[in-house]
């Protein structure tokens, strides 16, 4: 284990009974003492932890009990007995209180945390563990750990102190999950699943106080561990997700790959790939990931001439980024460009009189005509009498040159704007479906091989004067492609239609504006 992943724990701790009864006496035999307790480190792979955990990067994981901790002590053979803490809370040695139960030297006893009133009908042998609904409020929070802490110890005889001695050992495992989240938002729920099979996480079990060694007998086992976040929130100075959790024993988990996958209030997933350890009772872990959505990405995402991109594991092996030329992050519009230019127009108006390429200079009957002069592949006389366009010459351009592509131009390097093709090929292999994300509208684009996604923003076309067309309901995305009629090139739309997502090919004319989402291959 690296020397940084390894945590400096609490020893002991100790539990005095502070009144007997002889009315509660079993037997005649000579009241104990006390109860001694001695909480067992994690070992080796981190921490150490009580009902209340103090993080410290120097020193570790400290515990300390609080105020109303309970312990339940089983007699062998009989009920358990309830002994609330009555000094020492915010330490790690504490007295506890039996009240009016006597304590008798010929028993044996044993003790496990947390308590619960539910096991006044139990025996020892049967005592029920549950690791489900582990929740977590606050960021960086390890509150909600003592309820999934389960402690125990093997039944003990008093020594000739007149002391029970117990070492109360940890059947669970601490693991901290830190997290490098893509960007800020609020989560709701995070699930580890190995990607393999045969490896299974214990939901619910028992723990037999009768055992030399008392352990975890599952009774429900799931294939996804689950905790559940109470909307925590990252900060954009401090993005990683620091989670706590109690988790069972897990065997044959030793270098076997896992997603760990956290959800965000808008249904977004953002998902870490790492490698597992066979968790052991008493021994704690720490996973440090990074999101394979995002800067620094190392499972298939990360950044290009300073853009973030994402593999979707599209056969051509076309890498989409991640935002719109001109856009901060992936919900904002960006920039709006008509085909072939490189600059949006101020005036926010895209018309047949302003487009780059075409010329008014004629009439065709009686209304205005125009010359196209790049980018033309009309007929042979160099008109198309459907419309009131012709060439100052066939150049049979179809594809936009890099001094022409506003990716291009933007971003530099091999950044481009996707062809035609490419634009076929992301609807083929993704699926699609409609979210909101950090309030802004958007269709959530998932690689059908890897579940990577990309988001479209809704942000509409400009058209004409009208200002923007479709906002909120449809996107529009220019292609490299020329249309095979020379006025118009080829685009993806991006349609909402109530619950219904889908992204279809369409053409429009080259003087609107649309967004443009950049690619590049290695």
């Amino acid at each position: 284990m690296k020397k940084q992943s390894i945590f400096y724990v609490i020893t002991s701790m100790a539990l005095l009974v502070c009144a007997c009864s002889e009315e509660a006496n079993v037997q005649e035999s000579q009241s104990v003492k006390g109860i001694n307790v001695v909480l067992t480190p994690f070992a080796d792979d981190e921490t150490s932890t009580r009902t209340a955990y103090t993080v410290s990067e120097t020193e570790g994981f400290l515990s300390s009990w609080t105020e109303g901790d309970i312990i339940g002590i089983y007699p062998v053979g009989g009920d358990q007995v309830a002994f609330p803490i009555s000094d020492g809370a915010g330490t790690s040695s504490a007295k506890f209180d039996g009240g009016a139960w006597a304590l008798r030297s010929n028993y044996k006893y044993a003790a496990y945390y947390p308590f619960s009133d539910k096991n006044y009908t139990v025996s020892e042998a049967t005592i029920p563990v549950d690791y489900t609904n582990q929740t977590q409020r606050g960021n960086n929070s390890t509150a909600h750990l003592g309820a999934y802490d389960f402690l125990a110890s093997a039944a003990t005889q008093p020594d000739a102190e007149g002391n029970v001695n117990l070492e109360m050992k940890h059947l669970g495992c601490f693991v901290r999950f830190r997290l490098h989240v893509d960007r800020v938002s609020t989560f709701t729920k995070m699930t580890v699943t190995p990607t393999g099979t045969g490896v299974l996480f214990t939901s619910k079990g028992t723990i037999n106080l009768k055992n030399e060694t008392p352990s975890i007998t599952s009774s429900s086992m799931s294939s996804t561990f689950t905790l559940l976040l109470d909307n925590i929130t990252n900060t954009p100075e401090e993005k990683i997700l620091t989670l706590y959790a109690m988790i069972p024993p897990v065997s044959d988990f030793l270098d076997k790959q896992f997603v760990a996958t956290v959800i965000d209030i808008n249904g977004l997933q953002h998902q870490f790939t790492g490698f597992g350890k066979n968790f052991v009772a008493g021994k704690s872990y720490d996973f440090n990931l990074t999101s394979c959505y995002g800067t620094g990405a190392d499972q298939g995402t990360g950044t290009y001439n300073s853009h973030e991109y994402v593999d979707l594991g599209l056969p051509s092996g076309t890498l989409w980024a991640t935002t719109n030329v001109g856009a901060n992050a992936p919900e904002e519009d960006g920039e709006y460009f008509a085909w072939g230019e490189t600059s949006s127009k101020e005036s926010k108006t895209y018309t047949y009189d302003n487009y780059k390429y075409w010329i008014q200079d004629w009439t065709y009957n009686g209304n205005k005509a125009y010359t196209i002069n790049k980018y033309c592949i009309l007929t042979d006389d160099g008109k198309d009498n459907r419309w009131e366009f012709r060439c100052s010459s066939i150049d049979n351009k179809t594809v936009l040159d890099r001094s022409d592509d506003a990716a291009s131009v933007a971003w530099g390097g091999k950044w481009r704007m996707p062809t035609m093709e490419e634009h076929e090929e992301l609807m083929a292999n993704c699926t699609t479906e409609f979210i909101t994300s950090n309030g802004v509208k958007v269709v959530k684009v998932t690689s059908k091989s890897n579940s990577r996604y990309i988001l479209l923003p809704l942000c509409g076309m400009e058209y004409n004067t009208r200002g923007i067309d479709g906002y909120g309901s449809q996107g529009y995305y220019w292609s490299s492609s020329l249309h095979d009629w020379s006025i118009g090139a080829y685009c993806s739309r991006v349609d909402k239609l109530g619950d219904y997502t889908s992204i279809n090919p369409d053409a429009w004319m080259r003087c609107y504006g649309c967004a443009v989402r950049p690619v590049f291959k290695q």
